[in-house]
């Protein structure tokens, strides 16, 4: 018997193939956020950031000052609100992921990687 080579289009399902487990759509954060950094600064200075980094900043500013004066380090805050609102947008913005969600096919997850150890944790 020979195994037909997996194509792009497949994905891995996690607990192994044949099982009927969903396929899971990961949203990866990592710590030390550069992109959150340069929110959080511009949100302190009143100010906006340079060029590319400058539309990002905009992006993530609704997510970022709700979550500026909870405990802890603002950077990780952010960074697992980032996480979070991502998870959600991604069934908001697309029928087909909703659909497949609400039929148990598809799981989304948020994630965050650590720079440090090369750990990747799943958040809820």
């Amino acid at each position: 018997m020979t195994r037909r080579p997996r194509s792009p289009g497949r994905r891995a399902r996690p607990g192994g193939r044949g099982v009927g487990a969903p396929l899971w759509r990961i949203v990866l954060g990592h710590e030390r956020c550069g992109a959150i950094t340069a929110t959080i600064d511009a949100i302190h200075t009143g100010g906006t950031a340079p060029g590319h980094i400058g539309t990002i900043v905009d992006s993530l500013r609704p997510v970022v000052e709700p979550v500026l004066n909870q405990p802890g380090d603002p950077v990780e805050n952010a960074v697992g609100a980032n996480i979070a609102a991502q998870v959600r947008a991604l069934s908001a913005r697309s029928l087909i992921i909703a659909e497949k969600v609400r039929q148990g096919a598809l799981r989304v997850v948020g994630a965050r990687y650590d720079l440090d150890n090369g750990r990747v944790s799943l958040v809820s």
